[in-house]
């Protein structure tokens, strides 16, 4: 959902609405890798309580993100 409203704000800048910043698009890009990211980091642990622990806190900094979003998008 994230990456299809990326790509959605993506054909829009091009279109001729540039987000008000460019740390609208720091942000977006962000929100699209930290959580495949984290996955990636954790997929491989020994402790499924810590992998868990891992991706709650990736889902609230994800949270975050988007609310920044919404925040900078002008």
């Amino acid at each position: 959902m994230i990456a299809a409203s990326g790509l959605l704000g993506v054909v829009t800048a091009l279109v001729g609405s540039p987000p008000a910043g460019p740390l609208h698009l720091v942000y977006g890009v962000l929100a699209v890798l930290v959580l495949p990211g984290t996955w990636a980091i954790t997929r491989n642990r020994a402790d499924p309580r810590r992998t868990a622990l891992i991706l709650g806190v990736a889902s609230i900094v994800q949270v975050i993100l988007v609310v920044r979003l919404f925040q900078t998008g002008g």
